[in-house]
C-alpha cells in the first residue's frame, strides 16, 4: 500500500495520511483534503504552481507503508 502523510509534506501539525494502491490515487486523496484543511496552505502554494504541478510533487512524496 502507499501513503503520503501531511508531515510527509511539512504539515507537522496534522496527522493525516492519505493511502492508496497507486500514487495518483494517493495523491488526489492529499489534494481533496488539503483544500479543505489547508485552504490557506493551498491557496498560497497554487499562487506558485497549478494544481496539476501541486499533484506531481505530492506524488514524487508518495512511499510505501
Amino acid at each position: 500500500m502507499k501513503m503520503l502523510s501531511c508531515a510527509d509534506l511539512g504539515e507537522n501539525s496534522c496527522h493525516y495520511v492519505s493511502r492508496g494502491n497507486t500514487k495518483e490515487e494517493v495523491a488526489d486523496n492529499m489534494m481533496e483534503h488539503a483544500k479543505t484543511a489547508h485552504a490557506d496552505k493551498m491557496k498560497e502554494m497554487m499562487a506558485d504552481k497549478s494544481e496539476m504541478g501541486i499533484k506531481q510533487m505530492m506524488m514524487g512524496k508518495v512511499h510505501e507503508g
